[in-house]
């Protein structure tokens, strides 16, 4: 284009002598030809995915596993439809051991949990992006403790009793911040397709318990694995992640 445009302008400087109507509509001929050729660069444009799979893993959790007593696994699929729209499917599985359960006892529980929804999530700057979901969470667990009474007075003699029961289950709903951010594996190259393979984010949930098998005898249930303690009828938690762009 540079060439061409250099071709034109001696085209106008050796017919310099002819009339300034001929002038003009060179001029505006040349401008005509600029503005096209800008015109089509403008109109480049990416093109937008339709549906794309991609999958997380709660790192938090596994890092909990490898320094507590506790036993926690999450992770999940996510189809994203438009880059905006997502259906998510999560599971997990924990062995929760509360340390402050029962005065003068121990509290055990088991099991494996299941959360479905969706959500939103849109960019709010080249790396970033910020989402809106809900999922809705069934847990199926057993759980198992000991309690001790000692006598104060020692006129009677101290009472134990262990416990363990199944088939246990709970289900609540969930309110989901995502907050996440592009990895770049290739810094020089930030259109490289490498960039958009992996993201490190959190979910920050609001969990609210719709039911839970109240059993009472000899205890009551404690802990769900999935949702946590049910002493609260919500639970505010923040969980770490890394998701892959398949």
């Amino acid at each position: 284009m540079k060439y061409w445009l250099l071709f034109i302008f001696s085209g106008l400087l050796v017919h310099s002598g002819v009339g300034q109507a001929t002038d003009t509509t060179a001029v505006e001929t040349v401008e005509v030809e600029v503005a096209t050729e800008a015109n089509e660069e403008d109109s480049i444009s990416v093109p937008l995915k339709v549906f794309e799979p991609q999958f997380f893993v709660d790192y938090g959790k596994i890092l909990l596993t490898a320094i507590t007593p506790e036993q926690r696994l999450e992770g999940g699929v996510i189809l994203l439809f438009f880059e905006k729209f997502e259906a998510v499917g999560e599971f997990g599985k924990g062995v929760l051991k509360p340390e402050h359960s029962y005065v003068n006892g121990n509290y055990q529980a088991t099991g494996d949990y299941f959360k479905l929804g969706g959500g939103y999530i849109t960019k709010f700057n080249q790396k970033s992006s910020i989402g809106l979901g809900v999922r809705y969470g069934l847990s199926s667990f057993s759980d198992q403790g000991r309690i001790e009474i000692q006598s104060e007075s020692g006129l009677q003699d101290d009472f134990e009793l262990s416990f363990a029961r199944n088939n246990l289950s709970a289900r609540w709903w969930e309110v989901v911040l995502t907050s996440e951010s592009d990895i770049a594996f290739n810094k020089s190259k930030p259109e490289s397709k490498i960039n958009d393979f992996m993201k490190i984010g959190f979910f920050f949930r609001m969990k609210f318990l719709v039911a839970y098998d109240d059993k009472t005898d000899p205890v009551e249930v404690y802990s769900v694995p999935g949702y946590g303690s049910v002493n609260s009828g919500q639970q505010a938690v923040f969980n770490f992640f890394i998701k892959f762009h398949l």
